[in-house]
């Protein structure tokens, strides 16, 4: 499958419209509604803390579900798996969050 399209006779580049986007596992390590930041550390729960987590900024257009459903940030509970995805804005490189999904994992005590 290409994603070209003809234009009087030129084959020309059509943009995709359906994107695949990347979904990182992690954990959440902390929720700062007033900045409406989360911190999130990748790999075990066990060795998640402050030191290893990426924050990551939440916009408007960011999707937070709870179990299939729409959710917010009081929903999260720290120490919780989290499935998420984000892009970063060309200006200033910060990482903007566009997926947040809460498992239903149970938490985990975090590492300090």
């Amino acid at each position: 499958m290409t994603n070209t399209a003809s234009l009087n006779g030129t084959n020309v580049a059509k943009p995709f419209t359906n994107r695949l986007v990347n979904e990182f596992i992690g954990t959440l390590v902390a929720v700062d509604k007033e900045k409406q930041t989360v911190w999130i550390a990748t790999g075990r729960p066990a060795k998640a803390n402050r030191d290893n987590a990426t924050v990551i900024s939440i916009t408007q257009e960011t999707k937070i579900f709870k179990d299939q459903t729409p959710a917010t940030l009081a929903d999260g509970i720290v120490g919780q798996e989290v499935r998420y995805s984000y892009r970063i804005n060309r200006e200033n490189n910060m990482r903007l969050l566009t997926l947040l999904r809460f498992t239903t994992n149970a938490p985990v005590t975090l590492s300090k």
